[in-house]
């Protein structure tokens, strides 16, 4: 298998993905391609960002941020509220926050991830494949070790 050619289970996001408007907790547009690393991006999908629930999931995101930059890997977190509540959120956040919060209240990016019911991680590449898909629930949050793994096993050099 070429490293241009992933296996073939793996989904490719249709174009409308990729170019799907988004806005963060500053309301800035972005498409996941303006989003995207060197190498790949990472997207934690939770609901609701004010349920005490998902503060497991922020804190989480915010410690693997750096790491996975390093690997040409950018995160973000994509919530069901509006931009101006994550704005909210973020001028109110107890720990400064190092990736960007995005608001998905239509689901239309969850839908177009395959994750529309459940709390999912999912890692996107560079040429815009759907590479691995977690769910989670609660607490159950992939290691980094598993999330660095997957990102080298894309073999895909930078873009």
């Amino acid at each position: 298998m070429s490293k241009n050619h992933p296996p073939s289970w793996i989904s490719r996001l249709p174009g409308t993905a990729r170019a799907l408007i988004v806005y963060d907790h500053r309301e800035e547009a972005h498409t996941l391609d303006s989003l995207m690393g060197e190498r790949g991006l990472l997207l934690v999908f939770i609901g609701d960002i004010w349920v005490p629930g998902n503060e497991h999931a922020i804190r989480w995101v915010n410690q693997i941020t750096r790491p996975l930059m390093g690997e040409g890997v950018l995160s973000a977190l994509v919530t069901s509220n509006a931009a101006h509540t994550l704005k909210g959120f973020f001028a109110s956040s107890p720990m400064p926050l190092t990736f960007p919060l995005l608001a998905d209240s239509d689901l239309r990016l969850r839908y177009l991830c395959a994750v529309e019911r459940r709390n999912a991680i999912v890692l996107i590449d560079v040429h815009g494949y759907l590479r691995v898909r977690w769910s989670i629930d609660g607490a159950d949050l992939p290691g980094l070790r598993s999330i660095l793994r997957s990102i080298q096993s894309l073999n895909l050099p930078a873009r």
